[in-house]
């Protein structure tokens, strides 16, 4: 479903980390020829070109594994369907670092796939 609001937090944790660790989002905020997509935004980004574009994306690419992992078990849509779970996430987000970013698809695979639906 394309409403968010139908999707639970699992699922959208596990689309959130895929779009950021396959570069999607990085690339198509500037769009082709980085990527076929071309996000829908005021002007082309390169964030390839920002010195501290490296450090930054490893970073963010560190919280959404951590976020992903806690919201595993989130996996009826927010809106009051479901059984009731006491909130998995701890803030702040202590984000992932070193060799554990190159296996940011174990995380994926570690959390079964929710149903766009619900459990």
């Amino acid at each position: 479903s394309a409403d968010i609001s139908l999707q639970s937090l699992a699922l959208r944790a596990k689309n959130d980390l895929r779009w950021l660790g396959t570069k999607e989002v990085s690339n198509s905020l500037y769009g082709p020829p980085l990527s076929d997509i071309q996000y829908i935004w005021l002007a082309q980004i390169n964030v390839t070109e920002d010195p501290e574009n490296d450090a930054n994306f490893r970073e963010a690419l560190g919280s959404a594994m951590t976020v992903a992992e806690a919201l595993c078990v989130c996996r009826a849509p927010p809106e009051g369907e479901g059984s009731r779970l006491k909130y998995p996430l701890a803030f702040p987000v202590t984000p992932r670092s070193g060799a554990a970013l190159e296996h940011w698809e174990d995380v994926t695979k570690r959390c079964p796939s929710p149903s766009p639906e619900g459990p």
